[in-house]
Order: structure tokens, then sequence, then C-alpha cells
């Protein structure tokens, strides 16, 4: 075992975790004398979405399969999915309710995407401010263990709030009273933001994990520490979002802002 061991060790593999208790009926893996590992995990996905390069409907159960067998080619066997968009209908993809024992990543959910109706991509699940902590319950009583709200647009449709040019889509009280909701039934909140207000509306509001989060600093990251909130940077996108803010020359300062805090955060 290592870092430290020097003789080999058995050990076998059940329901997706090593254990040292024997396993009826197991079959040696191959080859021998090489590496076991872990599973990664993969903690922000949209396993519903992305239908056009796999030529499957998007929000179809057989989109959401496919996707996940490409993720165990990856060596990923666990993901939390972060947002379906459903044009199938397919209430199985919204909560990904989906069983260990058909040998696939096993999913965390957190149902569809929770926005405003005229922001953000359009295929949310249109939720004015008054309606989001029923709005997330909802996504709990279908099956969801997260809950996902898009806090800001950044930079969507190059309407990007650019350190406080434009409001948040829910402010601190609302995202508190979710929070408050969501926890009360073992539920878990998860919030889109890219812009330093939101990622401040959040540690605030006592959310789970701040998804992107490109506008966070040092001492807020500490706060986060404190209070136990995650933080998914999905740094790997900003070659996207530099296009998306940049694509009709409307606002290159949101994309100079992109280059300049990816700089910073790394």
């Amino acid at each position: 075992m290592l870092p430290f061991g020097d003789e080999p060790v058995d050990l076998w593999v059940s329901r997706g975790r090593f254990t040292f208790e024997p396993q009826d009926d197991a079959s040696e893996l191959q080859p021998r004398d090489a590496f076991a590992l872990p599973g990664l995990v993969d903690a922000h996905v949209h396993i519903a979405l992305g239908g056009r390069r796999a030529g499957l409907p998007a929000g179809s159960l057989e989109l959401v399969n496919e996707q996940r067998r490409r993720q165990r080619e990856q060596g990923a066997l666990l993901l939390r999915d972060m947002g379906a968009i459903l044009e199938s209908g397919d209430d199985r993809a919204a909560t990904l309710r989906v069983e260990w024992d058909d040998g696939l990543p096993r999913v965390v959910a957190c149902g569809e995407l929770l926005a405003p109706a005229d922001v953000f991509t359009g295929g949310q699940r249109p939720t004015a401010p008054d309606e989001l902590a029923e709005a997330g319950l909802a996504q709990v009583r279908r099956g969801a263990s997260w809950v996902k709200v898009v806090l800001d647009n950044f930079p969507q449709v190059q309407r990007a709030p650019l350190r406080g040019s434009e409001p948040l889509n829910y402010d601190e009280e609302t995202l508190r009273a979710l929070v408050g909701a969501a926890h009360g039934v073992g539920a878990r909140v998860a919030v889109h933001t890219f812009t330093p207000e939101g990622a401040e509306a959040c540690v605030a509001a006592g959310v789970d994990s701040i998804e992107h989060g490109w506008g966070v600093d040092e001492p807020l990251l500490e706060r986060m520490a404190t209070a136990g909130i995650a933080w998914t940077p999905t740094l790997c996108i900003d070659d996207a979002m530099v296009r998306a803010a940049s694509g009709d020359g409307e606002r290159p300062e949101v994309a100079t802002w992109i280059r300049e805090t990816i700089e910073r955060l790394g």
C-alpha cells in the first residue's frame, strides 16, 4: 500500500470501493503488478447536456447514460451533476435517479437550473425571487439532493454584470431563505456566480458550494473555509468565456476582466 508499504496486499472492489474483506465470486483484475487507484470525482458536470455532439436528444436518459459511460472511460466513478436543461421532458434525466448496479458512475444531482425567465440561456426553470425556495424544494421532491441557482449571468450573451454594473438575479435574503428550506429537508445549495458581488452574497447566505466564483479573493476564501463552503472554480472554461464576451466586440472589458482574473487565480 502506497506511500510506505513494500509488500503485496490483497484488495477487493465492492460497489466501487476498495475493501480488505474477501468477496464471493470475485474475479482477479488484470494485469498483475499494476496500480489500482480510487475512482476520480468530477464535481461539476452537465451530463444531460451536449446531445448534439453525441447525436442524442438533450435531456434524455440515453444521453445521460452515454455521458456516464464516457466519464467512466476517463476514470471517474462519481459525478456531481450541476443542472439539467430538459427538452425531452424525461423526469429521470432531471433528477438523475440512476442506480449503482448498472456499472456506470454514480450521480449526485441537482435537477433543473433555477434562474429568472429573462436571463441566462433560456433553458432553465423560470423562477422569480419569491418562488425560489419552493422551486428548490420541488427539485428535492423529484429526487435531487442539491439545488442549483444561477445568481448572475456573467458573461452570457454579453449581459455580464461587471463589478456591480447589473443587479444579481436573487438578493442575499432570498438566497438565505432557499438555503434554510433546502437544509431543512437534507439538501444542499450550489450557486453559479462569477462576480465578486455574487460570491460575497453566497458566503453571506451560507450556501454549500460556489460554482465558478471567479470573483473570490483571499479574505473571502478564508471565510468560505471557516464556513465549510466548497469552491468549484472551473478555470478550464476561460477561453470559451472570453470568446463569448468578445465575439461581437461589444464588451471587450469583460474579456479583459476574465483574462486578468484567470491570471490572478492561477
